[in-house]
């Protein structure tokens, strides 16, 4: 590795034909983002998640969030959360509502983690649930990015399990 980052800065950087002043380098915390694995959340939640199971996975996520939030290391924005529920599926619906819910802890108006999260429940049977979590976006700032797509998503799902 750090005969790469040699090479990045001494050769590859240095060949840049319009390279402004003052010159970057790269360091090994260009990459790395102060950690020395550097892994997306979601790859290592579904570590955790087949390792130690989804408490452990989640507490994982609290404690990375804690030390990392701010830092480079990890994306804690709702992507990668979702990412991750959009790959286990249907199939582990039980684990998919756990992280999507830990998303919308820290990400309450992300309309993607909310839209996902009401059509887990369905999948899992609990309407009243998913009816919720519809309602609660149709109560968010219409402001929103996207708050009309998502908002005729949620009335959409509401209509479809029955409500008013």
């Amino acid at each position: 590795m750090m005969e790469m980052v040699r090479r990045i800065n001494t050769t590859t950087l240095a060949s840049l034909p319009d390279r402004r002043e003052p010159n970057v380098d790269v360091t090994c915390n260009t990459c790395h983002g102060g950690i020395a694995r550097p892994q997306p959340i979601d790859d290592v939640m579904a570590s955790m998640l087949e390792e130690e199971g989804i408490d452990a996975a989640i507490e994982r996520y609290r404690q990375l969030r804690i030390t990392y939030v701010g830092a480079r290391a990890y994306d804690f924005s709702f992507r990668p959360l979702n990412r991750l529920a959009e790959r286990l599926g249907r199939a582990r619906v039980v684990d998919v509502i756990r992280f999507l819910e830990l998303n919308a802890e820290f990400n309450p108006t992300s309309l993607p983690t909310l839209i996902l999260l009401g059509g887990s429940y369905e999948a899992n049977g609990d309407d009243e649930s998913a009816m919720g979590v519809y309602r609660g976006v149709l109560e968010l700032d219409a402001d929103l990015q996207f708050y009309d797509f998502y908002a005729g998503q949620a009335r959409d799902r509401i209509a479809a399990i029955g409500g008013e």
